[in-house]
């Protein structure tokens, strides 16, 4: 399932138990505690899994959850502390989760750590102050005069009334849902992170929760922000354990596992790029790792129903479940065609510092060749096992390196 997918269904989830009145007196009591549990056990993941800008971002799903507890959405929407704790904790929610991914993983118990920790407390204690400590010193008309106040400030609107009432957020909270949302999805397009878009899609969840302003829909649509970044983490853990991070093909352990599934018949292929050494050496490594990308690339995209794996270093392996090696070897001809006639464009900030030959004119993109060799070989009686065969690739990939290098020759 995308990526994408995970915030969509928990979002729709949602619409769809509350527009077709599936809620239940006792799936009312569930939701009622599912932000509250789903926020313990994603702290305690996160923690686990040392993703403390997910830790803060739960726990300010979850105090702005237990906040919201105190507002009389059922009761009186437009009573001063309801619309002045609403005003609150829609500016600060998106704002604390886009802090808590901008400062990213560098720990709970560390300087940065006990700073967001501290300003968490203190956005409680300051919506504690307005809602109660208000009322005990100022009495009713005290209360409700500092929470029209605060209310005042942070919903004062330049739009039409029509434009942000159907939100059912003050301009403040809209203003800053829709900043984090597009630094969300920024940073989800420039890295394609599962924490982002679960990020990106608990914060939109919580925001129609606070905008519909009734208690159940608080309780569903908060139910359906800790499942989004939940599995948001479980997400980042599989890419971590099991996508290599420089290419995004999958590890070895991957290409392990899928043997594992497979009875017989199969082909697998040896990939490794030539005169990498030497390429890593003239140009630098950042070059050297754009070119292993570039190579990724066009694995990915391998015909016959292969599939590419990182196997280490600059070398990949390609296995075909269902080809032997001559049926494969068109697959990987093609393949091997296609990473030669890319080229690979040298940026001039890539290239070895040298005193251009004539400094008026402009450098022009120096254009080099990549290409890889391929050893191919399939499962048999002479390599029974995954082990063996691959092996024999490895054979066949000297074998093509040995005879000229950009070539396929199969063992």
């Amino acid at each position: 399932m995308s990526m994408l997918a995970y915030p969509a269904v928990f979002l729709l989830a949602g619409f769809g138990l509350l527009h077709l009145g599936l809620v239940t007196n006792g799936l009312a009591v569930l939701f009622a505690a599912l932000p509250l549990i789903l926020t313990v056990v994603g702290v305690g993941l996160a923690w686990r899994f040392n993703r403390s800008g997910a830790v803060f971002a739960f726990l300010a799903l979850g105090l702005t959850y237990l906040v919201g507890a105190w507002v009389p959405w059922g009761r009186a929407v437009d009573a001063p502390e309801a619309q002045a704790v609403l005003a609150i904790l829609a500016l600060v929610l998106p704002l604390n989760f886009v802090l808590a991914a901008a400062i990213g993983d560098r720990g709970v118990l560390t300087f940065r750590g006990i700073l967001q920790l501290l300003l968490l407390t203190g956005e409680l204690t300051t919506v504690f102050i307005l809602v109660r400590v208000s009322l005990w010193l100022g009495g009713p008309e005290g209360a409700a005069s500092c929470n029209r106040a605060v209310a005042g400030l942070l919903s004062s609107n330049f739009l039409p009334v029509e434009a942000t009432t159907w939100i059912g957020l003050p301009l403040s909270g809209i203003v800053a849902v829709q900043f984090a949302l597009l630094f969300f999805l920024y940073r989800t397009l420039r890295d394609r992170s599962p924490l982002d878009i679960g990020f990106g899609g608990a914060l939109l969840a919580a925001a129609i929760g606070l905008g519909s302003r009734t208690p159940q829909a608080v309780d569903v649509y908060f139910t359906a922000a800790g499942l989004t970044l939940l599995s948001s983490i479980f997400m980042d853990s599989y890419r971590m354990a099991f996508l290599d991070e420089l290419t995004g093909l999958p590890t070895r352990r991957v290409l392990k596992a899928d043997f594992k599934k497979l009875g017989g018949g199969y082909a697998v292929a040896m990939v490794d790029v030539d005169h990498f050494k030497k390429f890593n050496d003239t140009y630098g490594h950042d070059v050297g790792d754009q070119v292993l990308r570039m190579v990724a690339s066009r694995l990915s995209k391998v015909t016959g129903g292969g599939k590419a794996y990182r196997y280490g270093g600059e070398e990949f392996t390609v296995l075909f479940p269902k080809l032997g090696k001559k049926a494969a070897r068109p697959h990987l001809e093609a393949l091997r065609e296609s990473i030669e006639q890319s080229g690979f464009n040298l940026r001039g900030q890539d290239r070895p510092k040298q005193k251009p030959e004539n400094p008026k004119r402009p450098e022009k993109p120096k254009i080099v060749s990549v290409t890889v060799s391929i050893g191919a070989a399939e499962h048999g009686a002479a390599n029974a096992t995954p082990d063996e065969a691959i092996k024999a690739a490895d054979k066949a990939l000297y074998k093509a390196k040995k005879n000229g290098r950009n070539r396929v020759e199969l063992g």
